[in-house]
């Protein structure tokens, strides 16, 4: 096993975006600020709860039926993952691949949480005929050689639905550029269910999901010697049917001004005034097959549990102008 690692030039602005999102009519912060070692931790805290469904069930699909595939991943040689988390599901993954054949295989975790990087390759790092490395950084500023012969790529654990249903067509069609007609992409969905299933995944009752959120306040106050008071603001997960996704706010309890040292500035809050930190989609087989038709992509295949409650869907790139002569 050999690591080699791949540092980010990019620098995530956590000043520039808390500022120009407290800036609106309709506060907002970008839910990637969850992620750092704190929230990590809390998020595998969250997934451990017997409310979150989702992490039990894919790690049930990809334990029972991703070693019926073999045939299709014949020509893999290369495993790229975007939000790794704690490595659990990619060591599902690979511990099949290693299975399948003894030969040398790579494999590159890709994140802005470098806390969740280490997590997982220490857990991967155990494996033999392995090659890790990471690149620390958004998912858009990934690169990567192109010395390979199939690669595969994975996006589990609804990722996705973190996106606008437009942004995420963009996002797909970006690593729809990087892939060959070798490569396969694999995402995990969350797909629509009992409404009060869902609010509960959201809203466990350990409390785990409002300390998850609470984390940006800590980070705010921490980082930006902001002076929230979290006794002065609530966690509010609900499920908005008219978009289908599940939605996290921070909300004001109060009419308050919460001054930001690094920023020189202060930001009014009404009571009753939330910030919007996060959509969760929740998604339909034809909004699935939409979303891949609409970023160039065709369904190979795929895996979901007996309940129907979550899909890890395997794509190709369609065929490209340059392979159909």
């Amino acid at each position: 096993m050999k690591i080699n690692n791949e540092e980010s030039f990019l620098e995530i602005d956590f000043a520039r975006d808390v500022k120009q999102g407290l800036s609106k009519n309709l506060k907002e912060i970008p839910c990637k600020y969850f992620y750092d070692q704190k929230g990590s931790n809390l998020f595998d805290l969250i997934t451990e709860q017997e409310e979150y469904y989702l992490t039990r069930t894919e790690k049930q699909i990809l334990e029972f039926q991703f070693s019926e595939l073999e045939q299709l991943f014949s020509q893999i040689d290369e495993i790229v993952e975007f939000g790794p988390g704690d490595g659990s599901k990619a060591e599902i993954i690979l511990r099949q691949f290693l299975r399948w054949r003894q030969l040398g295989f790579n494999y590159k975790a890709v994140d802005i949480s470098f806390s969740a990087i280490k997590t997982s390759l220490s857990r991967l790092s155990k494996f033999q005929n392995l090659k890790l490395s990471y690149h620390i950084g958004d998912f858009s500023s990934f690169k990567f050689s192109t010395n390979h012969t199939g690669r595969l790529f994975l996006f589990l654990g609804s990722s996705i639905g973190n996106y606008e249903p437009n942004q995420a067509v963009n996002f797909l069609k970006e690593i729809s550029l990087l892939m060959t007609s070798k490569d396969l992409l694999i995402i995990g969905f969350d797909k629509k269910k009992e409404i009060s299933k869902l609010i509960a995944a959201y809203n466990d009752l350990a409390g785990i999901a409002r300390e998850f959120n609470f984390n940006l306040i800590d980070r705010m106050n921490t980082e930006l010697g902001a002076n929230f008071v979290k006794s002065d603001f609530s966690h509010f997960g609900t499920y908005n049917p008219m978009i289908g996704a599940m939605q996290s706010f921070l909300v004001s309890e109060k009419v308050q001004k919460i001054y930001f040292k690094v920023l020189n500035e202060s930001f009014h809050f009404d009571l009753g005034e939330a910030i919007h930190v996060e959509n969760s989609f929740k998604y339909s087989d034809k909004d699935i097959l939409d979303m891949a038709v609409s970023a160039g992509f065709s369904i190979v295949h795929n895996l979901e549990d007996e309940k129907k409650m979550f899909v890890d869907s395997i794509w190709k790139v369609k065929k490209l102008n340059s392979e159909l002569s």
